[in-house]
This record gives structure tokens, C-alpha cells and sequence, in this order.
């Protein structure tokens, strides 16, 4: 049996074990006499209110642990309870778009996407959602749907930040699955690179020098990606694997390169994700199924 960690479920525990603490450690008060019921009173209206902004912080503490599945409820149960005018919807439904994302339900985060009125979002905002719109197009393996909703962002007066660096990996990204133009992607993942040194934007130059069959270079790049992303970025660790797996098989190794996608299959998040492998890679047949606990 294979065991896996749960932030959820260790958060839980944590919370749990403070809440037994703080009431043993109440009642012992009590009983030596040294806090009346008013002030009883006054530390269960401090934890009721710390149990409010709890609530309040689940949706980044969900997204900064990687708990998709439970960020996707939550907003879920949120957006299904709202009305369509309702104000900060649309906030709700990027949110809610994200988790969908790194579930690995590519279709269903675009959809959620779609749905965001444009009007009742800051151009900042605006400027993120379109990102992660062609981040998910990427994702499907739909290049040029990928660079036509990029090229609907410019940034002319701001080519700094992450935003930026975000833009320029995804574009390059799409070129790369395009195969063409991969001198102007190398070009644009470089520069990426050296605003954000991040293993995603790694991976992408990898894959832009396994297109250029500069497979040396690729796969310096993708392993520094992988050693690099954090355990909860699921769906681009299958990613960076199943990028692997075509520089294995395309410097020779079919026996190895089979192994290798497999793994990437194993490691999606979704079975959406892993058909989108498979059509990329041209597999025959069911893939092998992962052992579960």
C-alpha cells in the first residue's frame, strides 16, 4: 500500500489538536478559579472569530497547499448559491476556474473562464484570466487557439513582472507544439526565464530544444524543471514527464520512452489529462492502471 500526504487531512489534525488544547487549558482555568465566565465568554467570541476568518483564508490556504478538489467544492457551493449579478462572482468563478485547472479539467476551467464579465473585473484581472486561458488552451494541445487569445494582451507599458513572464512562456510554449517559429519561442522562453526562473518556464525551453532535436540542452532543462516543481503542481509534473518521455523516444530509446510515458500517465491528475497524453503520444491501448491504496 502505497501512502500519500494529505494537507487537508494534516490541517484538520492540526486544528483539531489546537481546539482540544485550548479547552482543556480553559477548563483547568476555570476550575483553579482564575478567569470568571465572563472571560469564558470573551474567548469563545475570540475563537468563534478566529473560526470566521478561517473561513475566510480557506480559499488561498486550498490553493497555496495545492488542494484543488476541496478549493473546487467550496467555490462550487459558493457559485451554485449566488446569483448571476451577484457582486464578486466573477472573482468566485476565476477561482473557481484555477482549481478546475489543477484538477487537470481543462474543459470545464475554460467554460468556468467564459463565464467572467470582463466589465466587472480590474484590467489587471482581466489581464490574468486571459493568461490562464491560454495557459488551459496549452494544456489541451490547442496552439493556435492558445496564441490568438494571447495576442489579445499587450503589454507595450509594462514588459516587467511575472505577468509578463507568464505571457512569453505561453506563447513560446505554443509555437513549440506548433513546431514552427521555434527560433523567436527559444527566444521568448529565454527572456521569460530571466525575469522568472521558474521550473514551468524550464520545461518549456526544454520542450522548444527537444523540437530543435537540441536534446542535450532539452534535457538539462527539463530535468532542472522537474527537480524543481513543487509537489502540488500535479498536472505539470505529469507534464514535464511526458516531455521526457518524447526527448527519450526521440534520441532512439522506444523501450525507455514507453516507460517513461507511463509514468507521465500515472502522475495526471485526470483522465482527461492522460487521453491528451496518449494523443500525443500515439499510444495503442488502454494505459497500464496506477496501483491504489
Amino acid at each position: 500500500m502505497k501512502l500519500r500526504f494529505d494537507p487537508a487531512a494534516l490541517l484538520r489534525l492540526v486544528f483539531l489538536g489546537a481546539g482540544i488544547a485550548i479547552a482543556v487549558f480553559v477548563l483547568q482555568m476555570i476550575e483553579d478559579g482564575e478567569i470568571g465566565m465572563a472571560a469564558v465568554v470573551g474567548i469563545l467570541l475570540l475563537i468563534g472569530a478566529g473560526g470566521v476568518a478561517l473561513m475566510l483564508f480557506r480559499l488561498p490556504l486550498y490553493a497555496f497547499f495545492g488542494m484543488n478538489a476541496a478549493g473546487a467544492k467550496l467555490t462550487g457551493r459558493v457559485l451554485a448559491g449566488m446569483a448571476e449579478d451577484a457582486p464578486g462572482r466573477d472573482l468566485f468563478l476565476y477561482q473557481h476556474s484555477y482549481f478546475l485547472y489543477g484538477m487537470g479539467h481543462f474543459r470545464e476551467a475554460l467554460e468556468v473562464l467564459e463565464e467572467i464579465d470582463f466589465g466587472n473585473i480590474p484590467q489587471e484581472l482581466q489581464y490574468v484570466v486571459m493568461l490562464n486561458k491560454g495557459l488551459i488552451q496549452n494544456a489541451r494541445f490547442c496552439p493556435e487557439e492558445a496564441i490568438s487569445t494571447l495576442e489579445q494582451i499587450s503589454f507595450e507599458d509594462r514588459a516587467q513582472g511575472d505577468l509578463y513572464a507568464n505571457w512569453l512562456a505561453y506563447m513560446a510554449e505554443a509555437w513549440a507544439q506548433l513546431g514552427r517559429e521555434l527560433d523567436q519561442a527559444l527566444d521568448m522562453a529565454e527572456r521569460a526565464f530571466s525575469v522568472t526562473p521558474s521550473p514551468r518556464i524550464a520545461v518549456i525551453l526544454g520542450h522548444i530544444l527537444v523540437r530543435m532535436k537540441q536534446y542535450q540542452a532539452a534535457e538539462a532543462w527539463i530535468t532542472w524543471g522537474i527537480k524543481r516543481l513543487r509537489r502540488k503542481e500535479r498536472y505539470f509534473g505529469s507534464y514535464a514527464r511526458y516531455l521526457r518521455a518524447l526527448l527519450v523516444r526521440a534520441t532512439g530509446k522506444g523501450e525507455e520512452g514507453e516507460k517513461a510515458v507511463l509514468k507521465a500517465l500515472a502522475q495526471a491528475p485526470s483522465e482527461e489529462c492522460r487521453d491528451i497524453f496518449r494523443k500525443g503520444w500515439k499510444l495503442r491501448g488502454p494505459a497500464r492502471k496506477r496501483r491504489q491504496p
